[in-house]
């Protein structure tokens, strides 16, 4: 912004330096044809400059996790919980306590502007099929309408020609799941098509069970289920290669919280990995 601001300054001044250029020649005498040429290049030039457009590079950065999000994270949930008379599905991210939790709900609404209720595809669930049963399951925020917001920002200061070059940095998470012998989770995934409505959450343990941080959920809409050989080189997962679960996690770790993510017992039956990346 900065550097188009400079140049739109530059070209005002110049515009005047030809208004004044355009005044000062005519006291002075010259050839008719020399006269004739200067003044029509005097009055075409701040013509021309008025209506040279700008083209602003703007680099966006969505919101990021905190220190404490990203060192706390666990994995991922599925579950299954009765809203209404209607059973909803719930991802949820689990977190070692209750304030990384917290905090990642904050994250998670802020990419939403704040909402519990994503019908602008602000948030997207990505679940990409692996061979054997595995999935890679990616969230993170959507465009937002950034490209949007800065055209008019930048046509605001510098005019309607000027457009904007925008790049983002989005941050995203992923989970490596195996659902070989996991036929309940599995069917949650490949079902998601029928309701395209997610209930999203973030979750931290006691006594091994998964506590919800929010009595309210984000409700989310972008769910995208794809085959590995359709992700595109520009699309979000390519090149993210699938790794075991467990690999990575310390064995203390693993003994402390795999109970949660294989409880027979309970809705949340998934194998994850804490996955994270920007």
């Amino acid at each position: 912004m900065r550097v188009a601001f400079r140049w739109k300054r530059i070209f005002w001044i110049l515009s005047w330096v030809f208004c004044v250029a355009g005044v000062a020649i005519s006291f002075v005498t010259l050839p008719p044809l020399l006269t004739g040429i200067i003044a029509i290049v005097l009055t075409a030039a701040p013509f021309l400059l008025q209506r040279i457009g700008f083209t602003v590079s703007i680099l966006h950065i969505m919101p990021m996790p905190s220190r404490r999000v990203i060192e706390s994270r666990l994995g991922s949930l599925w579950g299954i919980e009765d809203k209404e008379g209607e059973h909803c599905v719930v991802f949820g991210q689990l977190f070692k306590t209750k304030v990384a939790a917290r905090d990642a709900f904050r994250l998670f609404r802020s990419w939403n502007f704040g909402r519990y209720i994503d019908d602008e595809g602000n948030i997207i669930l990505r679940l990409i099929r692996e061979e054997l049963d595995r999935y890679t399951i990616i969230l993170y925020p959507g465009e937002r309408g950034i490209w949007n917001m800065h055209t008019k920002k930048v046509q605001k200061e510098l005019g309607q020609l000027a457009s904007c070059d925008v790049k983002d940095i989005r941050f995203f998470l992923y989970t490596h799941a195996d659902y070989w012998n996991r036929k309940q989770a599995k069917e949650i995934i490949e079902n998601l098509h029928r309701t395209q409505t997610v209930l999203l959450n973030c979750f931290y343990p006691i006594n091994n069970k998964p506590i919800p941080v929010s009595r309210r959920t984000i409700k989310i809409q972008r769910i995208e289920i794809l085959d590995r050989k359709e992700v595109k080189e520009s699309e979000m997962g390519y090149g993210l290669e699938w790794k075991d679960p467990w690999i990575g996690v310390e064995r203390s770790q693993r003994e402390k919280y795999q109970s949660i993510f294989e409880d027979k017992q309970t809705e949340e039956q998934i194998i994850s990995k804490k996955g994270l990346s920007s």
